[in-house]
């Protein structure tokens, strides 16, 4: 039985960002003045202010539209985070479990956003 439940902890730490953290994360979005419109890759979203969930798998292009002359392009990019990434590779090399690691690379859950709180004033 002690073997089972080792085993288990082993396999379950090589994706521990994916079961820990997740695959998203809380983007919050807040203007000057408040009720603009709010588009992610071209697709709108909501007024500001609010907050969603983004997968952290990939970068994203938010578009703040007040009105048609008052517009702002923003980018939202994301980083490794390092954390996880080493704890994977030591998992996966000490104990032969490399397929288990690459699913926090493959799912997103390695990487975060480099600043998931958009705040702009438009003029």
């Amino acid at each position: 039985m002690k073997t089972i439940l080792g085993i288990f902890l082993i396999v379950c730490t090589c994706s521990c960002a994916t079961i820990l953290k997740g695959t998203k994360e809380k983007v919050y979005f807040n203007t000057e003045p408040a009720n603009v419109a709010v588009y992610v890759d071209g697709n709108y979203l909501g007024q500001s202010p609010f907050y969603t969930k983004l997968k952290t798998k990939r970068n994203y292009v938010i578009d703040l539209v007040a009105d048609s002359t008052h517009s702002e392009r923003v980018y939202l990019d994301r980083k490794l985070n390092k954390g996880y990434f080493v704890l994977d590779i030591l998992m996966a090399t000490t104990f032969y479990l490399a397929p288990f690691a690459i699913i926090d690379g493959v799912s997103g859950a390695w990487y975060q956003f480099e600043n998931p709180y958009i705040y702009r004033k438009l003029k």
